[in-house]
């Protein structure tokens, strides 16, 4: 009982610290080096900026600007990368689409449009070289 209430538990905690950045908002069109005519970091002409465009009675928090990929915990990184294997045979199969929802669920859609989904990475990769006939074949 106390073991399965501390993995549920856990599991929550790694959903909430994995799924904050897809709560984090991006910023598309902002002329580079903006903020240098106003003497200000970048992080404090960009809150001023959101506060006079949002019309805010306060100017908002910012954490950090990023170019590139959203940054997950540790926990949720290291599950994240569970799959690569059978992303690696995907690429290598014509007419297959394919994708990870959060936090670690294979999404596979075959030519005939039929999905499917998987937790299990080692399932995954049994199910495409079984059915897809990946031209590679990885060991």
């Amino acid at each position: 009982m106390l073991k399965a209430e501390v993995t549920s538990l856990r599991q929550k905690v790694e959903e909430i610290d994995g799924g904050q950045c897809r709560f984090c908002a991006r910023l598309v069109g902002i002329r580079e080096g903006f903020e240098s005519c106003k003497g200000q970091q970048p992080a404090a002409s960009i809150a001023k900026l959101l506060q006079e465009l949002l019309d805010l009675k306060f100017s908002p928090t910012l954490d950090a600007a990023y170019r590139g990929a959203q940054h997950y915990a540790v926990t949720v990184a290291k599950k994240r990368a569970a799959p690569a294997k059978a992303k690696r045979l995907l690429r290598s199969c014509q007419n297959v689409k394919f994708g990870v929802r959060f936090p670690v669920v294979l999404r596979i859609t075959d030519s005939t449009g039929q999905e499917r989904r998987f937790e299990d990475p080692a399932a995954a990769v049994k199910f495409i070289k079984k059915n897809l006939k990946p031209k590679d074949t990885v060991s």
